[in-house]
């Protein structure tokens, strides 16, 4: 990568002089400010100095900005001022300000129970697209004399400008450590900066030092290759000697995904928004199947009655991709005022149905009707039973109209967002209006999910019995799951400190998770199961709480675990449970293609469990798979199981 590919995609930064009356009669405020400008793909840290907080006294730290939103109909712009620790303790709070032209105050408070004498700095983290104002002098501590001040005005940053983030064995990864001086006379300098990396387990592997020198016009880039080591999800730092900035990013090293053999059917699937990143991300993960409501929801192709708008273009780029999708048929009109007049709107509904099948019908073949009916505020109904019987008629309908204007079209019905309500909607004899019946699962969000199976084996068989019961049975899709809470691998803190759960789940448990929810979906015969990779709806925050990108949209460990699994069970049929020991979980499938055995194993104890292993798993044909990817031998039929699932793959039959 060169120099002028490493800086293509920063931020735009300058100064800019405030006029004194920018902001009022202040004289302390407003005399200079940075002017950072973010397309949808950057995004900036600015971090303050290192501060000793009283301890048990709470602090609110401030600053002043101001932003504008990037073009219409791009992304949602994220800023966030959050409170770090030297530790990575979680606990940081964090506020976010919508785009707004004139300048506010934007405030984070460290709580007193979270004040412990130590060490705090504040960062402020901004995605785009917007462009952002920041008067850089006036980041303030309350009940504090001088101002905590961030280190840019007069020194260099170092960033890890980073392009690629997934390699593979015969490709040695590499990073650019990238400097900018945000001095408004930059000289010619050079900084020593020191690159290291820690692998999935936290230990490091690698320590470099280099030299790096910034040019007249403030700017410097090296690039770093890395020592190939083990499979797996690296953190990879960078920190400028002496001056205290520093960056973070990921990177994942795996080997290829096996292509799956024709006319098998894969399960893996995932919920994304509409962007080619996003694409891009599923493909690699190794996901067969991308759910975009956004793409084809009514307010956005029939924003005013009679006009259309439609985003062929990331339709027809899914479909390059080799990825299907799930269409969405949902979301009322912003013009049709809303899921109460969802009755005497029928035909305005029959045309948006019939014109977007229509319309995507080269590049969408199944769609899901609605977004959880059953919830209050979604669908009109004053209780569940109501609002039931009205997606009774919404959902014949629909099929009506979809079938009729593209007849192999599959129509997925249900979305529900309580799986249990699924016997109450299908005693309305519904079968006969769908292909295959989807629900929602609630993500996971805590450790506490660690220590029980997730709920989807239990769901899916329910929601089967529910068929049968009815005299009938359609395919199970779960279109709603995965992770919630997640934190980063950075520094094991909250992504989303608003997402719940009464700790984020670390970077090992949410990778765990993960291949747990996925293989209790095969094992219990769902078809297909979408996890949420990133929110469908445009909050940065939320797509680094699903667990599988971080704010740089760089991997987490979860998505390298993801990936493994994909390349493991991709249309693998399911042979069976298998008992190994009390508190352990071990499922047997065949592996499609070379008809080989896979065995998956857990436990649920925090402590783990004792396990003897069948014969076959420790013969010569044998083979271990970890986590993230690396190959062993077994050697002994007692293992010891842990809450991180294992592998065992064997050509043996």
């Amino acid at each position: 990568m060169s120099d002028a590919d490493a800086f293509a995609r920063r931020p735009a930064i300058e100064w800019e002089n405030l006029s004194p009356d920018v902001r009022g009669t202040d004289a302390t405020h407003g005399r200079r400010c940075l002017r950072i400008v973010l397309d949808e793909h950057q995004r900036l840290t600015l971090r303050s100095f290192w501060q000793r907080t009283p301890a048990g006294k709470a602090r609110t730290f401030s600053v002043f900005l101001r932003s504008e939103p990037g073009p219409k109909n791009s992304p949602a712009p994220q800023t966030e001022l959050v409170i770090e620790q030297p530790s990575g303790a979680a606990g940081a709070t964090a506020s976010r300000v919508a785009p707004a032209a004139a300048w506010q105050r934007m405030t984070v408070t460290q709580p007193a129970a979270e004040a412990t004498g130590a060490l705090a700095r504040v960062t402020l983290r901004a995605r785009g697209p917007q462009t952002l104002w920041i008067d850089a002098a006036q980041l303030e501590v309350a009940d504090q004399a001088a101002p905590f001040a961030p280190k840019l005005p007069a020194e260099v940053a170092v960033t890890l400008a980073q392009t690629e983030h997934w390699f593979t064995p015969s490709t040695p990864p590499a990073v650019v450590v990238a400097l900018a001086s945000y001095a408004a006379q930059p000289t010619n300098a050079s900084w020593r900066v020191l690159v290291t990396g820690r692998d999935f387990h936290g230990r490091g592997i690698f320590r470099h030092e280099l030299t790096v020198g910034t040019l007249s016009n403030g700017l410097g880039s090296a690039s770093v290759s890395l020592p190939l080591g083990a499979l797996g999800h690296v953190v990879v730092a960078a920190e400028l000697d002496g001056v205290g900035s520093s960056d973070e990013t990921a990177l994942a090293i795996a080997q290829p995904l096996v292509a799956r053999p024709p006319g098998r059917s894969s399960l893996f699937g995932g919920t994304i928004r509409c962007r080619r990143e996003h694409l891009d991300a599923a493909g690699r993960l190794g996901v067969r199947w991308v759910r975009m409501p956004l793409v084809t929801q009514w307010f956005v192709v029939e924003p005013q009655a009679g006009e259309w708008q439609w985003f062929d273009d990331i339709l027809r780029a899914a479909w390059r991709r080799g990825l299907e999708v799930l269409g969405s048929l949902d979301a009322s009109a912003y013009w049709e005022n809303g899921p109460q007049d969802r009755g005497s709107r029928t035909e305005e509904w029959d045309a948006y149905v019939q014109n977007t099948v229509h319309r995507c019908r080269s590049w969408v073949r199944a769609w899901e009707v609605w977004n959880e009916p059953d919830q209050p505020g979604l669908l009109a109904g004053r209780d569940a039973g109501e609002r039931l019987r009205n997606y009774t008629k919404l959902l014949q309908r629909t099929c009506a109209a979809a079938k009729a204007t593209d007849p192999g079209c599959l129509v997925i019905g249900g979305a529900l967002g309580d799986p249990a309500l699924a016997p109450r909607l299908l005693q309305r004899g519904v079968l006969d209006a769908m292909d295959a019946l989807s629900v929602h699962l609630p993500p996971a969000a805590g450790a506490a999910d660690l220590a029980a199976d997730p709920p989807v084996a239990k769901t899916v068989a329910a929601v089967k019995a529910a068929m049968r019961a009815g005299g009938g049975e359609k395919p199970v899709w779960i279109t709603g799951g995965g992770l919630r809470n997640a934190a980063s691998s950075y520094r094991e803190q909250a992504l989303n400190p608003t997402a719940g759960g009464a700790r984020p789940l670390s970077p090992h448990e949410a990778a765990a998770l993960v291949v747990r929810q996925h293989v209790l979906a095969m094992a219990a015969g769902a078809e297909k199961f979408f996890c949420a990779l990133a929110s469908p709806w445009g909050a940065p925050d939320e797509d680094a709480a699903n667990g599988f990108f971080e704010y740089d949209d760089s991997p987490t460990a979860a998505a390298v675990a993801d990936y493994v699994a994909n390349g493991l069970l991709d249309a693998a049929t399911f042979l069976g449970e298998r008992t190994l020991a009390a508190g352990a979980r071990a499922y047997e499938f065949e592996r499609a293609g070379d008809n080989g055995r896979v065995l998956v194993a857990w436990a649920l104890p925090e402590k783990g469990v004792e396990a003897q292993l069948p014969p076959q798993w420790v013969s010569s044909e044998a083979r271990t798979v970890d986590l993230m990817g690396n190959v062993g031998t077994p050697e002994n039929p007692r293992v010891h199981l842990t809450r991180v699932p294992a592998y065992w793959v064997t050509t043996k039959r």
